[in-house]
């Protein structure tokens, strides 16, 4: 997230009025090769490319990193849903490593020079679509020269189908649900979801992409804001910031039917029943 103070973080952020005066020159400067073209509304700044107006109408499936994500047939994809979006380390997966994606939403802490994301990207060739992060553009002594350099080099000068973008929304939900703004704002018909699953467990972190050899250390997954709460702080932030969330879809987006394909999680419940 783009946020250095705790001003943009009230109330989800939806109290922060200086969402565009900061954000705009910030994305140009961050990914001065592909912020060319800005859409510019409260609720998101995002880059317009060709690509993204074809999700309009249509169903898209968004597959987090929780491990309800194991629950979903990859083998029905085809029949029952448009596009697959997902995000971060997801190729780990070896089921969305061979299926694909069509739009791919890149943290600043995912390698983008990895074998991994390279292969898949080289495959699949989805839509790669960066979020602003104060780690793309802090200066000296937070990150140092050339970490600054690479940070925002090594994205300007990959060869990939790309896009940027930044929401107002915030929260400790990860991004998902920011990849679910973006989402909405390109008006699809229907938005479905699974691997949504918060955070219950903080210290055994499971997660869907990645585990085995290839699991991350607790300590760079778990948010600094939440490391020092308990398992039962966590849920229950969870829970709140979520039900606040969909409220606010609800209220901003109330023409595009969302279905939570995982209906063991009490976070969605105000949702209803699962698309099928």
């Amino acid at each position: 997230m783009y946020p250095l103070d705790a001003y943009v973080r009230q109330n989800n952020g939806l109290s922060n009025h200086r969402f565009i005066s900061d954000v705009v020159p910030q994305l140009k400067k961050s990914f001065y090769s592909f912020s060319n073209n800005l859409v510019v509304v409260p609720e998101i700044i995002y880059q317009d490319i060709h690509e993204l107006h074809k999700y309009a109408n249509s169903h898209i499936l968004i597959l987090g990193g929780g491990i309800s994500l194991n629950k979903l047939d990859f083998n029905a994809i085809k029949d029952n849903y448009d596009f697959v979006w997902s995000m971060n380390g997801c190729y780990f997966n070896e089921k969305i490593n061979n299926f694909g994606v069509d739009l791919l939403v890149i943290g600043c802490n995912t390698d983008i020079l990895s074998q991994e994301f390279l292969s898949f990207t080289h495959r699949h060739n989805p839509t790669v679509a960066f979020e602003l992060h104060c780690k793309y553009y802090l200066t000296p002594p937070r990150l140092s020269k050339e970490q600054l350099d690479t940070n925002i080099k090594t994205a300007n000068d990959l060869s990939l189908n790309k896009m940027c973008f930044q929401v107002r929304w915030y929260s400790h939900l990860g991004t998902g649900v920011r990849q679910f703004i973006l989402a909405c704002i390109l008006k699809p018909s229907v938005i479905s979801f699974i691997g949504f699953d918060g955070r219950r467990d903080i210290i055994n972190d499971k997660h869907a992409f990645i585990s085995g050899d290839k699991n991350w250390e607790n300590q760079n997954t778990i948010a600094g804001s939440i490391r020092g709460m308990n398992n039962e702080q966590v849920v229950h932030l969870m829970r709140y910031e979520y039900n606040r969330f969909w409220q606010y879809i609800k209220e901003n987006f109330p023409n595009i039917k969302v279905f939570n394909l995982d209906l063991d999680n009490d976070y969605h419940i105000a949702l209803g029943s699962a698309h099928v």
